[in-house]
């Protein structure tokens, strides 16, 4: 949020979202879920992470997003 309101101060011509999950962790900073060989829900499921489930679904919500943003 503090990223958006500086981009707002500075009158950021570009195009940007903020992508705000309720209860989602840091760990969905991450943005390519499948990645080979590498998988962050597999290791918050190693360690027990609490918000396992909202951080699933902010990877699922982003990633479309994500994809929609490369080709543009």
């Amino acid at each position: 949020k503090a990223m958006m309101a500086e981009l707002a101060a500075t009158h950021d011509r570009y195009p940007h979202e903020l992508l705000d999950y309720p209860n989602a962790a840091h760990a969905i900073g991450a943005l390519m879920p499948y990645y080979p060989g590498f998988s962050i829900l597999e290791a918050l499921q190693q360690i027990g992470a609490p918000n396992l489930v909202a951080d699933s679904l902010a990877l699922a919500l982003q990633w479309p997003k994500l994809l929609a943003f490369l080709r543009n």
